[in-house]
């Protein structure tokens, strides 16, 4: 299953890999570090042509060169990409307010966790939600 994680920062995504691994998801992750790579690889442009479409984008919010918020912006009004889910990682937790100003209906928001254990946990759901779902 492939999926996209979009994060700067570099121990976080290191975080995210190693629980999905020890979470035993099955989880093919792609991994861009900014807004602007993210939808390079979304659009397949560039070095990205050949990059499969994500079944799946964790994304984080605070992202360089274009935020996180600019990135869902694009996917919304994309009709090639609004179908894919997006679990928003944020250390904030105004996600009430980012659903109602992007209209998140398949999409998840999370606060990033501290601890190795529950980004485990929060890998094995997000499978069982988002893409086992998708399977039946």
């Amino acid at each position: 299953m492939e999926v996209l994680l979009v994060d700067d920062d570099a121990d976080c995504a290191h975080i995210a890999m190693t629980a999905a691994t020890m979470a035993n998801v099955g989880f093919n992750i792609n991994l861009v570090v900014d807004g602007i790579e993210a939808m390079d690889y979304l659009q397949k442009k560039e070095r990205y042509m050949n990059a499969l479409r994500p079944e799946l984008i964790l994304l984080d919010l605070e992202l360089p060169r274009k935020s996180g918020r600019e990135v869902l912006e694009e996917i919304r009004e994309d009709k090639n990409l609004e179908s894919i889910p997006v679990v928003i990682f944020s250390s904030t937790d105004r996600f009430e307010e980012l659903k109602a100003t992007y209209g998140l209906s398949n999409h998840s928001c999370r606060t990033k966790p501290a601890f190795l254990s529950d980004y485990v946990s929060i890998m094995k759901s997000i499978k069982e939600r988002f893409l086992e779902s998708r399977l039946n």
